[in-house]
């Protein structure tokens, strides 16, 4: 017996969800089985916390190196979907607050690291920061700042005189005009000027080479059906005009190769064939181009249902306002409401890197919330990320 059009299209979407939910129960064993694996190290972080927790002051370290280690491992995923609810749920710490931590961890490391360097050669004990509120001044620094500014601070002080916060950002203050006297001393000297251009010109053309080199080793899109799709497309913006050489942040043409609207439009049939009939895409785009992520959701198959605005703390500057947020678009195919009952606040607050069009990895995690079950595919990847398929590089 021959079946109608609607019976063959139920019997794919049953295919299909089986197909998914036996992936899916695959990673899942995988996934128990490598959290297995550093059982040990997670019951360690969590003693380590355990025993800090009351005193976060002075346990600061302790407790940013531990809840980084969980973050890295993933380890929370034994009983929580995204590391901002384990810590809040598990030990009452706020996201913003777990995330100060392992930055202060990080630095303190840093300082640490290079604590028998010249210029940092008395007692380990008296050379580190003694609580969070300290190093936070440092955070946003360079490794090797972190250490010229905390050498500074050591320099500045009196026999028996305690290290305070005003001091590290009087230290900062301090480097920072230093910094600015000897770029305007340069300003003057067009040599120095030019190679400064040339070198920054150089770097940045390495840099967009590199990437084009790993689009064009993955200029083929994974054969397989995907029920979630992800996607920060290199999007070419229509003022593209002058680039600011002094500008380490600037257009993203500097940073990777950019595709026109036509070009991402164009990747539709493709993915239109590796999309489940149930489906959901989740598309990162700004405030300029809006309208053009609307005709990329369309070409690609599917309709948009809602979206994420992510609140990026730290200000561009921008030709009507000074913009700090993007949209995370989140559009279906078919029909794909997320598998969980749990809503999500529609406005995310993290404050981006300076690394251009990075994105917070709590939205991954969060997408992994919403749609547990079923493959994923990330389109213009930048990493590879375990339980994704990736495609291409931003």
């Amino acid at each position: 017996m021959i079946q109608g059009k609607d019976n063959l299209q139920e019997t794919e979407s049953q295919d299909t969800h089986v197909l998914a939910s036996s992936i899916e129960d695959e990673r899942l064993e995988t996934l128990k089985v490598q959290i297995a694996e550093g059982e040990e190290l997670f019951q360690q972080c969590e003693e380590a916390i355990q025993q800090a927790i009351g005193q976060i002051n002075q346990g600061f370290y302790v407790l940013g190196k531990a809840l980084g280690l969980i973050q890295e491992n993933r380890f929370y995923r034994k009983e929580f979907q995204i590391f901002e609810t384990y810590c809040e749920a598990k030990w009452g710490i706020k996201r913003a607050r777990a995330y100060q931590l392992i930055a202060a961890a990080n630095v303190y490391d840093n300082l640490l690291n290079n604590s028998s360097d010249e210029g940092m050669s008395t007692a380990v004990d008296t050379l580190l920061p003694e609580n969070e509120y300290q190093i936070r001044p440092l955070v946003k620094l360079p490794p090797s700042e972190q250490v010229t500014v905390w050498r500074r601070v050591l320099d500045s002080l009196n026999e028996g005189e305690k290290i305070t916060q005003q001091a590290v950002l009087q230290a900062l203050r301090e480097n920072e005009d230093l910094k600015r006297k000897v770029l305007e001393s340069l300003k003057g000297d067009p040599q120095v000027r030019e190679a400064v251009s040339a070198a920054t010109r150089a770097e940045r053309e390495q840099r967009r080479a590199d990437r084009r080199a790993q689009v064009q080793e993955a200029a083929e899109l994974p054969d397989a059906k995907y029920r979630v799709f992800y996607a920060d497309p290199p999007w070419k913006y229509r003022d593209s005009g002058v680039i600011n050489d002094n500008d380490g942040y600037g257009r993203a043409e500097r940073h990777y190769p950019t595709m026109s609207l036509e070009a991402i439009c164009e990747l539709g049939e493709k993915i239109r064939d590796r999309a489940m009939p149930d489906s959901a895409l989740f598309l990162w785009v700004t405030s300029p181009i809006l309208p053009d992520a609307f005709q990329v959701v369309e070409s690609w198959g599917f309709q948009y249902k809602a979206s994420i605005v992510w609140d990026k703390v730290r200000h561009n500057p921008g030709n009507y306002t000074s913009v700090r947020h993007e949209f995370l678009l989140i559009c279906v195919r078919g029909s794909c409401t997320p598998d969980v009952k749990d809503q999500t606040d529609s406005v995310v607050t993290i404050e981006r890197s300076k690394v251009h069009s990075q994105k917070p990895e709590y939205f991954r995690e969060l997408i992994e919330t919403m749609y547990p079950y079923g493959r994923r595919l990330e389109l213009f990847a930048r990493q590879e990320v375990e339980g994704w398929d990736r495609w291409g590089n931003q």
